[in-house]
């Protein structure tokens, strides 16, 4: 059966395979769930998805990026970076820019609002699995690599999960309607002493942020 996982292996081994399978599950449940909690923290701080922290914290980090070069540094699609871009454009978090003589590139800059949106950003930017994967040695890392590459390639994508989903697609629900615009997290209102149509239209909008 095309697809189908083999497993080559003597009866006496499989109690052993079973149980070294079953740890492994319960590790990864533990990154979802670490991976799940940053997310929700992040989003509830600053408005910001996954995905959109991470590249405004590279903007911020390393500035007059193109999008193709930050498509490389995130490991995703540029036509899904493009999404991200143009989502922290709208909420004016980030600007392009046009500089040197060639007018036709374009370079991301992080706005002062793009910067104070990051401090609340709750640390690491880039995401909790990205900066414990760099934090392990160079040897294991790479093992780890062709580990992956091993069973992904043994269980091969699923239908509706394209190979540059980002973690937080993944991790989050379905979302409706499509991709909401990164939005800076709602102040608190005062209790008494206000009324719902004293209050600007713009502040009872609120949009809900985007997990990615």
């Amino acid at each position: 059966m095309p697809g189908a996982l083999k497993i080559g292996t003597g009866r006496a081994e499989l109690p052993a395979r079973h149980d070294a399978m079953l740890g492994i599950l319960r590790h990864f449940r533990v990154l979802l769930g670490a991976m799940r909690a940053h997310y929700q923290v992040l989003a509830d701080r600053s408005g910001l998805g996954g995905a959109e922290a991470w590249a405004l914290a590279e903007i911020a980090e390393h500035p007059r990026l193109s999008v193709s070069e930050l498509a490389r540094r995130l490991a995703l699609h540029l036509s899904t970076v493009s999404n991200i871009v143009g989502g922290l454009e709208a909420a004016r978090l980030v600007a392009r820019i046009r500089a040197g003589g060639d007018q036709r590139i374009v370079r991301l800059e992080a706005t002062a609002e793009g910067r104070r949106a990051l401090r609340r950003v709750p640390r690491p930017a880039e995401g909790v699995l990205q900066r414990a994967l760099l934090a392990l040695p160079g040897a294991r890392l790479r093992v780890l690599q062709r580990d992956l590459e091993v069973l992904v390639s043994m269980i091969h994508a699923g239908p509706g999960l394209p190979a540059d989903s980002t973690l937080g697609d993944l991790l989050s629900p379905p979302r409706k309607g499509g991709t909401a615009r990164p939005q800076p997290p709602r102040k608190s209102r005062p209790t008494s002493g206000s009324s719902r149509s004293s209050r600007p239209g713009a502040a009872r909008a609120t949009r809900p942020a985007t997990r990615t």
